[in-house]
Order: structure tokens, then C-alpha cells, then sequence
């Protein structure tokens, strides 16, 4: 039997999530394991079976979130993590901002209404290399 090994990068986390849960919350015809907890997802089709191992991306972490006003990525994270700048998008995929990416740096969001936002990281090529939820607290919150 020819196997077919496929390594799959998922930047966008819910990609990632229906890999993981499957397209249909693990009842996806195309998902053959419908536990979350193995190392490998297979799928048959004819006499070929594929077989794809779970992404793995960069640890960018960002603090504080929730926030308010700023938030700042982990400085081993910059360091290690290969990206050269960021993009905040909304819920509804509309770019609200765009910064550099640098140590030290704190990156103000009080311009921006409270929600969740998904925050996109590119290495100098511009190619997506991971990608976190960041949620913006309301300024009453104090955060």
C-alpha cells in the first residue's frame, strides 16, 4: 500500500482547529480518527492512504490579553519566532492595523472597538508564519 506523507503548515488558527476537530466536529468522511488526542490524522481513498502530522507554529505570545490600550509579543518570541512584522485583523477579515515587529516594543490598540482580533505574523518575505487571538478588552475595564 503507497503511502503518502503530507507535512501541512496551518497558520490560520481555524484551520487549524477543523484538522484537529474535523470538518464537521469529527464526523468529516474525510477524517477516518475521530479522537483529537492522536499524533496523526489518516484519511483512505481507494488503495492510498494520507497521512499529515499536526502543525506546528511558532510560540508568538502577546501581553496582557485581554487588553485595553497595548499589548507587547514576548521578546523570545520575536527572537526565535522569524517574523518580521504583524497585521490585526477583525472578526470579519478587514485589516485594522499593521505594524513592524521589534523587541521591547509596546503596540497601542485603544483605537480599536473591544472584540476579538486575529493577529498575523510575516516573516521578511511576507509569507504568514503564525497567527494569534487577541482580545481587546473595553477601556472601562481598565485593563
Amino acid at each position: 500500500m503507497k503511502k503518502v506523507i503530507l507535512s501541512l503548515v496551518l497558520v490560520f488558527s481555524g484551520w487549524a482547529l477543523w484538522a484537529q476537530h474535523g470538518c464537521c466536529g469529527g464526523g468529516c468522511p474525510a477524517n477516518n480518527s475521530s479522537s483529537s488526542s492522536n499524533s496523526s490524522y489518516n484519511s483512505s481513498y481507494g488503495s492510498s492512504q494520507l497521512q499529515a502530522s499536526k502543525p506546528k507554529a511558532a510560540e508568538f505570545k502577546l501581553f496582557p490579553n485581554p487588553s485595553a490600550h497595548y499589548f507587547q509579543v514576548d521578546e523570545a518570541s520575536v527572537a526565535e519566532g522569524g517574523a518580521q512584522q504583524f497585521r490585526i485583523f477583525a472578526a470579519n477579515g478587514r485589516e485594522v492595523a499593521s505594524y513592524r515587529l521589534e523587541k521591547g516594543l509596546s503596540y497601542d490598540i485603544s483605537g480599536l472597538d473591544a472584540g476579538i482580533y486575529y493577529v498575523r505574523f510575516y516573516n521578511y518575505k511576507g509569507h504568514p508564519v503564525a497567527g494569534r487571538i487577541l482580545s481587546k478588552a473595553s477601556s472601562a475595564g481598565g485593563l
